[in-house]
C-alpha cells in the first residue's frame, strides 16, 4: 500500500464496517512515524464497532505531518465482515478503499497495491503513486483523490482467458465461494438458511416448497451471514459453493438437492405432496458440500 499522509489536525483515518458484529470486533493496528520538529514513531491500536465508523490513525499535532506506514487488521468475529476505510476531514468522511475479510483472516495494508487499486477504480493517483493528503480544504482532498467522479472496477471489460475462480474445496463448515450480495432479512436467518426474495418488501425469508409463493417464481439464495431478526443486514449466496454441514442432509456427489418442505431446508428427496414444488436449487459436491446453481424451472404437484 502506497504512504498515506495527514499533515493538519483536522485529517484522520477511520474504520467501519458493513455490518453488525456477530460475536467479536475486528482488530486493527496502525504504524505511523510522525515528522515536525521530530521524528517519532508509533502505532495505534484499536477495535471495529460495527458500522459505526472508528478512529484508527487519530490527526497529528499542529505543524507535524503524520506518516501512515502499514495497517494490519483481523478478523476476530466468526462471519465475513466488508471492511470499509475513510478519511475523515473536518467531519466529512470520504471513501478510499473497501475489502472482504473472511472469518479468522488477517489483512496488511502491504498487500494492497493502492496505485492500481484506484487505477481500477477510474481514479488517477498523484505523482509517485502518494495520495497526500495535504489539501487545504475539503474539496481539494477530493480533487486529491479523484473522489468527485470515480468509476466502479467492473465498469471495465474482464478480459478473455479471466476467469472467476471459486475455492477448490471448503475446509470447514460455515465457509463459502462464489457470488453474494448484501441484502436484508425478513426474519431471522442462519448460515445454511435457503432463502427467497420477497417481492413485497425485498427481504429475504425461508425458502418453502409448500407453495409456489416461497419457492416457485423467485429468486432464491443462501444465507451466508446470519441475522438474528427482521431488519437485520445479511449477507446472501447467489451462486457458488457452501458448507453448512449443521443444517444440510448428507449429499450425495452429482445428485440434486431440492426445495424442502420445511422452511429454510434443503433435501435430497424431491418433496410429493399434494401442490408441493419440486425446484433444484444445486447438487452435492461432496456429502456436506452444496454446488448451489438453483434452477430457474419447477414443477407444481398436482
Amino acid at each position: 500500500m502506497d504512504v498515506l499522509i495527514l499533515d493538519t489536525v483536522n485529517k484522520s483515518i477511520e474504520l467501519s464496517l458493513g455490518e453488525a458484529h456477530t460475536t467479536n470486533p475486528v482488530d486493527v493496528t496502525a504504524n505511523w512515524a510522525d515528522s515536525g520538529t521530530a521524528f517519532t514513531e508509533g502505532s495505534t491500536q484499536s477495535q471495529s464497532n460495527g458500522t459505526t465508523p472508528v478512529t484508527i490513525v487519530a490527526a497529528p499535532a499542529a505543524s507535524t505531518r503524520r506518516l501512515v506506514k502499514t495497517i494490519t487488521i483481523h478478523n476476530n468475529d466468526t462471519v465475513a465482515h466488508i471492511i470499509i476505510f475513510k478519511v475523515n476531514v473536518s467531519s466529512t468522511l470520504y471513501f478510499i478503499y473497501k475489502t472482504s475479510l473472511p472469518a479468522g483472516v488477517s489483512w496488511n495494508s502491504n498487500s494492497l497495491d493502492l496505485t492500481n487499486a484506484l487505477t481500477l477504480a477510474g481514479i488517477t493517483p498523484g505523482a509517485g503513486g502518494l495520495a497526500i493528503l495535504d489539501d487545504a480544504s475539503t474539496a481539494a482532498v477530493v480533487a486529491t483523490l479523484g473522489l468527485d467522479t470515480p468509476t466502479s472496477m467492473f465498469a471495465n471489460a474482464m478480459p478473455e482467458n479471466v476467469a472467476i475462480i471459486l475455492d477448490a474445496a471448503l475446509s470447514a463448515d460455515g465457509k463459502y465461494s462464489g457470488i453474494a450480495e448484501a441484502g436484508t432479512a425478513g426474519t431471522a436467518l442462519a448460515f445454511g438458511d435457503l432463502v427467497y426474495l420477497a417481492a413485497a418488501d425485498s427481504r429475504w425469508e425461508l425458502a418453502d416448497a409448500d407453495a409456489a409463493a416461497t419457492a416457485g417464481p423467485v429468486q432464491l439464495g443462501i444465507c451466508v451471514l446470519a441475522a438474528a431478526a427482521d431488519g437485520d443486514p445479511t449477507t446472501i449466496l447467489r451462486y457458488g459453493k457452501v458448507r453448512a454441514d449443521a443444517v444440510f442432509p448428507a449429499l450425495t456427489v452429482g445428485a440434486p438437492v431440492y426445495v424442502d418442505v420445511t422452511a429454510g431446508d434443503v433435501t435430497v428427496t424431491a418433496p410429493s405432496g399434494t401442490a408441493d414444488i419440486v425446484r433444484i436449487v444445486g447438487y452435492g459436491n461432496t456429502a456436506d458440500e452444496l454446488f448451489f446453481c438453483p434452477d430457474n424451472t419447477f414443477i407444481e404437484l398436482a
